[in-house]
């Protein structure tokens, strides 16, 4: 658990000191909070984060294939979970879930990247922009020895619709915020990583 709290607490220094790079050389003083959406969103958008998170979670794991990949050698399920599943093992795929892995990928993607191809070029091609890479970033899963290209593909498709989903509840029901996509991804992630490695 200690090393799963390090590991997350690294992954998401890591993306908040390059966007604070960033916002010191091209942010407008708009404050860093809000330029990178760590503002707080409205109760609406925050539920709708909540059904969201719940939606994708249940068809990736309805996949025998796709199940069979997150909990392989190489997966985060899978690195965890090696010697069956005790209470520990529970808290650390909930601190990857929720910190390491959602936490860090919303920053990044939805805040840093989202919101600034979206000031850019207009909420349908920067929404749709940010989704595209979000999706293709899961290609790295054919690294994963249970991986197929038609289950990798599949999961690009997934999260590039996720992605745009949480870019969508972030910019239109949630003021900016990036807590809603926050909330559907972590959601998303603990139900997939739980229901993986309890039942495989």
């Amino acid at each position: 658990m200690i090393n799963a709290l390090i590991s997350a607490a690294v992954q998401v220094g890591a993306v908040l000191v390059v966007a604070a790079l960033v916002y010191a050389l091209f942010g407008k003083r708009s404050g860093f909070r809000r330029y990178i959406g760590l503002t707080p969103a409205t109760a609406v958008a925050a539920g709708a984060g909540v059904l969201w998170g719940i939606v994708p979670a249940l068809v990736l794991i309805a996949s025998p294939g796709i199940r069979a990949m997150a909990g392989g050698d190489n997966s985060v399920v899978g690195e965890i979970a090696t010697s069956g599943l005790t209470p520990a093992i529970a808290l650390a795929l909930a601190i990857k879930a929720l910190l390491q892995t959602s936490l860090s990928e919303e920053l990044l993607f939805r805040g840093l990247i989202g919101k600034r191809l979206i000031a850019r070029f207009g909420f349908a091609a920067g929404n749709g922009a940010q989704a595209v890479l979000f999706g293709l970033m899961h290609l790295l899963l054919l690294f994963i020895p249970q991986a197929s290209p038609p289950l990798v593909l599949a999961m690009v498709a997934i999260t590039g619709i996720m992605g745009w989903v949480n870019g969508w509840l972030n910019e239109r029901l949630g003021n900016g915020s990036i807590v809603p996509g926050w909330i559907a991804h972590g959601l998303t992630n603990l139900i997939a990583y739980l229901s993986v490695a309890y039942f495989g």
